[in-house]
Order: structure tokens, then sequence, then C-alpha cells
């Protein structure tokens, strides 16, 4: 797969998935701090999903989707014009520090670019939103975008 660019010190907001999961799509973790399931947390509010419309799985068969779906978004029309971005992220970092890998795939960004600058998961939901013309969402409201150090 053909990687355009790497976010170098990106951070988690948590250990362990679920808070990440929210504060990606939220822009809150809404204080949860486990991984318990949607019986044990019942959430309400808007998220990136309301505004445009399992989490367990075998490392193996995650990579192989990833691999098949860039793969089909990099030989779209779409990806080709220059439209489409894709962001691929890791829900969670090891140790305290929660530093995870985020790539970024989309035509506008020059070949092995490595943003330095410190961004989170409430950046990436802030970018996401203001590339869809979504108004952000809680943290994300005050987070820093990741927009202008790719060039998307």
């Amino acid at each position: 797969m053909h990687v355009s660019s790497t976010l170098r010190h990106a951070l988690a907001v948590t250990h362990p998935s679920l808070p990440n999961y929210l504060a990606l799509t939220a822009g809150t973790t809404f204080g949860i701090e486990d991984d318990s399931g949607p019986s044990a947390h019942r959430l309400g509010g808007a998220s990136i999903f309301s505004q445009v419309r399992d989490h367990h799985c075998p490392l193996a068969l995650a990579d192989a989707w990833l691999g098949r779906f860039v793969t089909s978004v990099v030989a779209s029309r779409a990806y080709d014009g220059g439209r489409l971005v894709v962001f691929v992220t890791w829900d969670e970092g090891s140790g305290s520090n929660q530093v995870v890998p985020l790539l970024v795939v989309a035509r506008s960004v020059p070949h092995r670019t490595v943003a330095l600058g410190r961004y989170g998961n409430y950046s990436l939901l802030r970018t996401t939103e203001a590339l869809l013309g979504l108004p952000p969402l809680r943290n994300a409201a005050h987070a820093a975008s990741i927009a202008q150090a790719f060039h998307l």
C-alpha cells in the first residue's frame, strides 16, 4: 500500500480503546475509562456518524480488510480527482504516552510527508469534520487541525 505521509506524534487520548473511539467520533470520551460494551454505557448526543448519516477481531482479518479497502479507494476516480483522503490510525498507544501512528493517504499530500506537530484524536475529528463542511464537536472545536500539515 502506498502511504502518502505520517503524523509522527499523534496522540491517543488514553488507554484502553473505547474512550479513544469516542474521542475520534464524538469529540469527548464521556468520562468513560474502560472497554465495556454498549449495555454498560448508554451514550447520547451527536457524533460524526450522526452528522453524516465490532471492536475486537483478529488482526489478520483487519489487515486484509484495510488492504482491500485502501487499494480500492486509491484506484477510484474520486481519489484520482483529489476528492478523497484516507486516515488510518491505531486505537490506542502503549505505555503512558499514548503515541499512535496516523497515516494520511491523499493525492494532495506530498509523498513521505512527516508532520512533527502535536496532534491527537480530537485533531483528526476536527480535520474530518472540516473536510466534510461540518461544525466541530465538543473537544474537537479546540483541537489543531492537521489539514495544513498535509496539504488537505
